[in-house]
Protein backbone atom coordinates (compact mmCIF):
# COMPACT_ATOMS: atom_id res chain seq x y z
CA UNK A 1 0.00 0.00 0.00
CA UNK A 2 2.77 2.39 0.52
CA UNK A 3 3.79 2.39 -2.88
CA UNK A 4 -0.29 3.90 -3.47
CA UNK A 5 -1.50 1.43 -5.02
CA UNK A 6 -3.72 -0.92 -2.19
CA UNK A 7 -7.00 -2.24 -3.78
CA UNK A 8 -6.86 -4.84 -1.07
CA UNK A 9 -10.08 -3.75 0.76
CA UNK A 10 -9.30 -6.04 3.97
CA UNK A 11 -5.86 -3.88 4.02
CA UNK A 12 -7.55 -1.00 3.20
CA UNK A 13 -10.08 -1.34 6.13
CA UNK A 14 -7.18 -1.96 8.41
CA UNK A 15 -5.14 1.07 7.13
CA UNK A 16 -8.43 3.15 7.33
CA UNK A 17 -9.42 2.10 10.74
CA UNK A 18 -12.49 0.64 9.95
CA UNK A 19 -13.71 -3.05 10.64
CA UNK A 20 -16.92 -2.60 8.22
CA UNK A 21 -15.79 -4.95 4.95
CA UNK A 22 -18.62 -3.90 2.54
CA UNK A 23 -17.13 0.13 3.68
CA UNK A 24 -13.67 -1.28 2.37
CA UNK A 25 -14.57 -2.29 -0.60
CA UNK A 26 -15.36 0.91 -1.76
CA UNK A 27 -11.78 2.17 -1.02
CA UNK A 28 -9.98 1.63 -4.30
CA UNK A 29 -6.47 3.56 -3.97
CA UNK A 30 -4.42 4.25 -1.08
CA UNK A 31 -1.36 6.84 -1.76
CA UNK A 32 0.93 8.20 0.66
CA UNK A 33 0.53 11.84 2.41
CA UNK A 34 3.60 13.06 4.18
CA UNK A 35 2.80 13.37 7.89
CA UNK A 36 0.06 11.54 8.29
CA UNK A 37 0.30 8.09 6.68
CA UNK A 38 -1.95 6.87 3.84
CA UNK A 39 -4.31 8.69 2.05
CA UNK A 40 -7.65 6.78 1.02
CA UNK A 41 -9.23 7.32 -2.29
CA UNK A 42 -12.79 6.47 -2.64
CA UNK A 43 -14.62 4.67 -5.54
CA UNK A 44 -17.74 5.99 -4.87
CA UNK A 45 -20.98 6.01 -7.38
CA UNK A 46 -23.68 8.69 -7.52
CA UNK A 47 -26.89 7.81 -5.65
CA UNK A 48 -30.38 8.60 -7.93
CA UNK A 49 -32.86 11.31 -5.99
CA UNK A 50 -35.12 8.30 -5.52
CA UNK A 51 -32.80 6.90 -3.67
CA UNK A 52 -32.07 9.90 -1.53
CA UNK A 53 -35.24 11.71 -1.40
CA UNK A 54 -36.77 12.23 1.97
CA UNK A 55 -34.04 10.14 4.04
CA UNK A 56 -31.97 11.66 6.77
CA UNK A 57 -29.17 10.28 4.99
CA UNK A 58 -29.52 12.86 2.69
CA UNK A 59 -29.28 15.59 4.78
CA UNK A 60 -26.38 13.82 6.42
CA UNK A 61 -24.27 13.96 3.13
CA UNK A 62 -25.10 17.68 2.59
CA UNK A 63 -23.96 18.22 6.16
CA UNK A 64 -20.90 16.39 5.54
CA UNK A 65 -20.06 17.84 2.54
CA UNK A 66 -19.95 21.28 3.75
CA UNK A 67 -18.05 20.35 7.15
CA UNK A 68 -15.65 18.86 5.23
CA UNK A 69 -15.40 22.08 3.41
CA UNK A 70 -14.36 24.03 5.62
CA UNK A 71 -12.54 21.72 7.59
CA UNK A 72 -10.00 21.65 4.20
CA UNK A 73 -9.74 25.70 4.47
CA UNK A 74 -9.53 25.46 8.43
CA UNK A 75 -6.27 23.47 8.65
CA UNK A 76 -5.17 24.87 5.12
CA UNK A 77 -5.05 28.41 6.79
CA UNK A 78 -3.48 26.58 10.13
CA UNK A 79 -0.78 24.82 8.12
CA UNK A 80 0.06 28.70 6.25
CA UNK A 81 0.14 29.90 10.37
CA UNK A 82 2.01 26.92 11.37
CA UNK A 83 5.02 28.06 8.74
CA UNK A 84 5.06 31.46 9.21
CA UNK A 85 5.71 30.15 13.20
CA UNK A 86 8.38 28.03 12.02
CA UNK A 87 6.22 24.62 12.51
CA UNK A 88 6.97 22.85 9.42
CA UNK A 89 6.25 19.44 11.10
CA UNK A 90 2.37 20.49 11.88
CA UNK A 91 2.47 22.61 8.42
CA UNK A 92 2.99 19.23 6.95
CA UNK A 93 0.67 17.18 9.10
CA UNK A 94 -2.01 20.63 8.51
CA UNK A 95 -1.61 20.23 4.65
CA UNK A 96 -1.84 16.64 4.38
CA UNK A 97 -5.36 16.27 6.59
CA UNK A 98 -6.47 19.58 4.36
CA UNK A 99 -5.89 17.40 1.73
CA UNK A 100 -7.73 14.42 2.95
CA UNK A 101 -10.41 16.55 4.57
CA UNK A 102 -10.84 17.55 0.61
CA UNK A 103 -11.25 14.34 -0.99
CA UNK A 104 -13.87 13.26 1.51
CA UNK A 105 -15.97 16.61 0.31
CA UNK A 106 -15.75 14.93 -3.21
CA UNK A 107 -16.54 11.77 -1.63
CA UNK A 108 -19.47 13.13 -0.26
CA UNK A 109 -20.19 15.23 -3.41
CA UNK A 110 -20.25 12.30 -5.85
CA UNK A 111 -23.25 10.52 -3.64
CA UNK A 112 -24.88 13.73 -4.42
CA UNK A 113 -24.54 14.44 -7.39
CA UNK A 114 -27.82 12.79 -9.28
CA UNK A 115 -29.86 14.60 -6.32
CA UNK A 116 -28.10 18.00 -7.11
CA UNK A 117 -25.40 20.43 -5.65
CA UNK A 118 -25.95 20.64 -1.70
CA UNK A 119 -25.71 24.73 -2.14
CA UNK A 120 -27.58 25.26 -5.16
CA UNK A 121 -30.23 22.03 -5.21
CA UNK A 122 -29.30 22.23 -9.16
CA UNK A 123 -28.63 19.17 -10.67
CA UNK A 124 -24.71 18.61 -11.20
CA UNK A 125 -23.95 15.81 -13.46
CA UNK A 126 -22.59 17.40 -16.55
CA UNK A 127 -20.37 20.17 -17.17
CA UNK A 128 -23.75 22.36 -18.91
CA UNK A 129 -25.53 21.39 -15.51
CA UNK A 130 -22.36 22.36 -13.32
CA UNK A 131 -21.96 25.67 -14.78
CA UNK A 132 -25.65 26.39 -14.59
CA UNK A 133 -25.57 25.40 -10.56
CA UNK A 134 -22.29 27.61 -10.42
CA UNK A 135 -24.12 30.58 -12.15
CA UNK A 136 -27.09 30.82 -9.62
CA UNK A 137 -24.48 29.92 -6.16
CA UNK A 138 -22.43 33.05 -7.58
CA UNK A 139 -25.29 35.53 -8.44
CA UNK A 140 -26.89 34.81 -5.51
CA UNK A 141 -23.41 35.65 -3.63
CA UNK A 142 -22.73 39.07 -5.94
CA UNK A 143 -26.02 40.07 -5.77
CA UNK A 144 -28.03 39.19 -2.30
CA UNK A 145 -25.83 37.47 0.37
CA UNK A 146 -22.59 39.64 0.09
CA UNK A 147 -24.77 43.30 -0.43
CA UNK A 148 -26.81 41.90 2.69
CA UNK A 149 -23.89 40.99 4.95
CA UNK A 150 -22.29 44.30 3.37
CA UNK A 151 -25.06 46.81 5.00
CA UNK A 152 -25.66 44.40 8.12
CA UNK A 153 -21.79 45.05 8.94
CA UNK A 154 -22.26 48.71 8.15
CA UNK A 155 -25.08 49.15 10.27
CA UNK A 156 -22.88 47.98 13.10
CA UNK A 157 -20.11 50.24 12.55
CA UNK A 158 -17.77 47.57 11.49
CA UNK A 159 -16.56 49.15 8.02
CA UNK A 160 -13.79 46.86 7.70
CA UNK A 161 -15.85 44.10 7.43
CA UNK A 162 -18.02 45.85 5.53
CA UNK A 163 -15.50 47.13 2.40
CA UNK A 164 -14.50 42.89 2.58
CA UNK A 165 -18.24 42.01 1.96
CA UNK A 166 -18.44 44.80 -0.65
CA UNK A 167 -15.24 43.13 -2.58
CA UNK A 168 -16.07 39.42 -2.22
CA UNK A 169 -19.16 40.53 -3.88
CA UNK A 170 -16.94 42.05 -6.97
CA UNK A 171 -14.87 38.78 -6.98
CA UNK A 172 -18.10 37.05 -7.30
CA UNK A 173 -19.87 38.65 -9.73
CA UNK A 174 -16.29 38.03 -11.22
CA UNK A 175 -16.69 34.41 -11.33
CA UNK A 176 -20.40 34.77 -12.38
CA UNK A 177 -19.71 36.33 -15.56
CA UNK A 178 -16.51 34.07 -16.25
CA UNK A 179 -19.03 30.77 -15.56
CA UNK A 180 -22.09 32.87 -18.10
CA UNK A 181 -19.06 32.90 -20.63
CA UNK A 182 -18.50 29.66 -20.46
CA UNK A 183 -21.95 28.31 -20.53
CA UNK A 184 -22.62 30.53 -23.79
CA UNK A 185 -19.64 28.81 -25.35
CA UNK A 186 -19.65 25.34 -23.95
CA UNK A 187 -21.20 24.11 -27.47
CA UNK A 188 -18.32 25.42 -29.29
CA UNK A 189 -15.87 23.69 -26.79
Amino acid sequence: CRTGACTNPSMAAVIAGRACARAAARFTQMRPIAGIGLQVQFGTRAMSSSELDGTKTLGQLKDAFAGKCMSKVRYTYMAQQADVEGHIDAASVFRGVSESEENHAMGHLEFLQETGDPVSSQPISNTKEMLESAIISEHHDSSTMYPEFARIAREEGLEDAAEWFDTLAIAEAIHLRRFQGLLEDLPNM
